[in-house]
């Protein structure tokens, strides 16, 4: 989508309009085509997931300095190579903030579709909880779902900064 405009026009209305529909939106959806086996949560983590990463990357792609795109065609450096070469080491910093976007929504997309769909896990935990009133356990959840989201994002963080360190991108 970010290099090659007819990929672009045609791609990137349909994204664009994609986001803006909660994850949660898609649970009866989800549970309609998959029921309550684990095809509805995998379907509503990447409906949650998958619209801020392909947009951070697209956005990455198309803020690279048209200067070293130019520099790179000046060479004779090929599409797949100036993709790779030039194109991606660019685009890492939105890359990574897509993904810690991504996996912020799809974990929380994953909750979601547990409180209401599932039949295990956290938020099915919490919702039973609720129900036997034992708010005990809903905080205990709530704070188990807010570490694991703190730790998924510093792995994020830490991989970005191992990824600049290699490309010779620190700050």
């Amino acid at each position: 989508m970010g290099w090659f405009r007819v990929v672009d026009e045609i791609v990137a209305p349909i994204f664009d309009g994609l986001r803006f529909i909660a994850p949660i939106a898609w649970v009866p959806f989800a549970a309609l085509w998959f029921g309550t086996g684990v095809g509805g949560p995998i379907m509503i983590i990447f409906a949650g997931a998958f619209p801020p990463c392909l947009i951070n990357a697209y956005r990455g792609a198309k803020q690279v300095d048209p200067q070293l795109i130019e520099a790179a065609e000046m060479l004779g450096t090929g599409h797949l190579r100036m993709m790779k070469d030039i194109l991606l080491p660019a685009s890492v910093p939105s890359i990574v903030a897509g993904l810690r976007v991504a996996a912020g929504l799809g974990w929380q997309s994953l909750v979601g579709a547990e409180l209401i769909v599932a039949s295990t896990g956290v938020g099915f935990m919490m919702v039973q909880a609720q129900a036997n009133v034992a708010t005990s356990t809903v905080m205990s959840g709530m704070v188990a779902i807010g570490i694991v989201g703190l730790i998924i994002d510093i792995l994020l963080r830490r991989g970005e900064a191992v990824i600049r360190r290699r490309r010779g991108l620190t700050e």
